[in-house]
């Protein structure tokens, strides 16, 4: 069902914004209001429709946890059991030892982004390639954000069905579903839209893409209504039968005791992050794209966004803080200085995989952040070792980022966007 009022909201939002083109579900007591706004590429008169193909980015992430969840309901799949005993070609012990649940939840200790200097690899050459990565930390013990790891489950998928990630995907799901996906191994025409970057005024054209192999990571497209479906699914509310059994889309809204994926949500469960007040969901991000889930299963609310900008993030903030009820705010940061002392202390390079944050002293004692993607930001302290990450990008919100100490109070981590980058020595010794 489209309603008007829907619709007008969601054309300011995106004028607000900037945003080229988005499609929106928000369902409520039962009733769904579709809404859809602007174009899939600027300069051209294709409108975004219901069912324009969006890059979920990060969301299909919810998509490989669903089938780990499917066959682990089977019996195919002990969520506990070392990986080992499914993927024997895993190097180190600490690769070895960690769980498929751990991997559902980012916990497994493994590197965020491991990429391979190639145009195509499968989820076998890939952990191939990235078991030579020592682990951050021991299994178990800390949250830290990865794709690798959902890579890694990509590849678990396919050892134990025998399909491609990509059929596992069509016939446990998209199938039995009615969904409309494509996928990033299509290389052309996977996703109906183009990403834009916004700058300024301006919306300019260009590719959203994703690094070789990983496709179980960030590699679906697809419609906010595919979203939608998906949401349906997991809350057991009016799926087709037989598909996922309701013992386990419960377990998969539940958190893992003392998991702190701090900066992204409240707690994690198996593949579905928690963002408090009984909502779930997802979220997902390319370059000039992104997509964003929470559905509440006690009420059977669900909202669904996707856009094809880079200010789309900026659109979902504002959109998703008029529409949540109750919301939580967070404490307004206190905009001090550092002092030198502080930062002297905090200043040194944090490392996760072939990613380095380098945190220093800016003027008049400031701590600065920057890696080596050229991303920039000022660190304003807001309580004890959690500073406001401000980054120079209007279309950026401000994030949290905060320092990690060991028992004796020694800094040894650094935990920004969902990431831990450790010390380098402390890495050595996780190793």
């Amino acid at each position: 069902m489209r309603h008007r009022g829907s619709a007008g909201h969601l054309d300011v939002l995106a004028r607000t914004y900037g945003v080229t083109g988005a499609q929106l579900v928000v369902r409520r007591m039962g009733e769904a209001l579709t809404a859809e706004t602007g174009v899939e590429e600027v300069g051209t008169t294709r409108t975004v429709s219901a069912h324009s193909r969006f890059p979920f980015g990060s969301l299909t992430k919810l998509f490989t946890a669903t089938v780990i969840m499917q066959l682990s309901a089977d019996g195919d799949i002990d969520l506990d059991a070392p990986l080992a005993g499914y993927l024997p070609e895993l190097g180190t012990v600490a690769w070895r030892s960690a769980t498929a649940r751990q991997l559902l939840s980012h916990s497994a200790g493994l590197v965020a982004d491991h990429e391979v200097a190639s145009r195509s690899v499968s989820p076998r050459r890939y952990v191939l390639s990235c078991i030579r990565e020592p682990p951050l930390t021991t299994p178990g013990t800390a949250f830290s954000y990865s794709n690798a790891g959902y890579v890694v489950l990509g590849h678990l998928i396919e050892s134990v069905t025998g399909y491609c990630w990509r059929e596992a995907v069509e016939s446990f799901l998209a199938g039995p579903l009615g969904l409309r996906l494509s996928y990033a191994d299509d290389l052309v025409g996977w996703t109906s839209v183009r990403a834009h970057a916004v700058e300024g005024d301006d919306a300019v054209p260009l590719e959203a893409e994703l690094p070789a192999g990983w496709l179980p990571a960030g590699g679906i497209a697809g419609s906010a209504l595919d979203l939608a479906a998906l949401a349906r699914l997991l809350m057991d509310d009016g799926a087709p039968t037989g598909v996922l059994d309701t013992r386990v889309a419960t377990e998969m809204r539940q958190g893992v005791p003392g998991l702190e994926p701090f900066g992204l949500a409240e707690g994690w469960g198996a593949g579905l992050a928690l963002y408090g007040d009984g909502w779930v969901g997802h979220d997902g991000n390319l370059d000039g794209v992104s997509a964003n889930l929470r559905f509440h299963p006690e009420t059977g609310a669900i909202v669904a966004l996707t856009t094809n900008a880079s200010s789309g993030t900026a659109l979902w903030e504002d959109l998703w803080a008029r529409l949540r009820p109750a919301a939580v705010t967070e404490p307004a940061p206190i905009r001090r200085r550092v002092v030198p002392d502080l930062s002297a202390y905090l200043a040194n390079d944090y490392r996760n995989g072939g990613t380095r944050f380098e945190v220093h002293r800016g003027g008049f004692g400031e701590l600065r952040l920057r890696d080596d993607s050229g991303f920039t930001a000022r660190l304003l302290p807001s309580h004890k070792d959690v500073f406001t990450v401000h980054c120079s990008s209007a279309e950026m919100p401000t994030q949290l980022c905060r320092f990690l100490r060991d028992e004796w109070g020694g800094v040894t981590a650094l935990q920004f966007s969902g990431r831990l980058a450790v010390r380098p020595k402390i890495r050595q010794l996780a190793g």
